[in-house]
């Protein structure tokens, strides 16, 4: 009986962050402008949360549900962005679907090896879910520019593009990713230690 209450319980927290997720997308809550250029997004925020408070296997579930709403938005909207997503969507659907979901599904594998190493250093629980947490933040953002930088130069870049390029992706990986870093090591720490409370 334990058995099954804690597969319950289980189930209870991914369908709650799952749920979080899509009502976040559907009020278009889920991205708030900042008002210095930066977009900061609660996907990763929740996968992360989940990734801790749960287990790898939850935070893979979010991380392929925070893909595929990435990849919905990319194949819908990336025609309306010329310089980086509209050629990879020109060239294939296909590449939108990889950019979005592969560097999230590296999420929690990239945070479960951080959080065993950090638990092996002897720090404060707190600073251990801050460090674990904000590992996940950056391999989002270093993972997705990388992979979407890759794809967009293997489509072509002409030579009067590629500036303009590389400055989204300086620009995306200082304001919004370094946003995101800080909001997701203020904001995950303690919702995760309440998280773990609840057996």
């Amino acid at each position: 009986m334990k058995r099954r209450n804690s597969k319950l319980v289980w189930f209870c927290k991914v369908a709650m962050m799952a749920a979080l997720m899509i009502a976040l997308h559907a009020f278009n809550m889920a991205m708030i402008p900042t008002g210095w250029g930066a977009q900061l997004t609660f996907d990763c925020l929740i996968v992360v949360v989940a990734t801790m408070a749960i287990d790898m296997k939850a935070g893979l579930i979010m991380s392929l549900l925070f893909g595929s709403i990435s990849a919905y938005m990319g194949i819908t909207t990336g025609s309306q962005d010329p310089i980086v997503f509209a050629p990879i969507l020109n060239a294939s659907p296909f590449l939108i679907i990889l950019v979005a979901v592969l560097p999230r599904l590296c999420i929690p594998l990239v945070m479960t090896g951080v959080q065993k190493l950090v638990q092996k250093t002897g720090l404060n629980k707190h600073v251990q879910r801050i460090l674990t947490a904000v590992s996940g933040s950056l391999t989002n953002t270093v993972l997705f520019l990388t992979l979407a930088f890759i794809i967009r130069s293997l489509v072509g870049i002409p030579a009067e593009q590629m500036p303009v390029v590389l400055a989204w992706v300086g620009s995306s990986a200082l304001i919004n990713g370094g946003s995101e870093a800080v909001m997701t090591a203020i904001a995950a720490p303690p919702v995760v230690a309440a998280l773990e409370k609840v057996k």
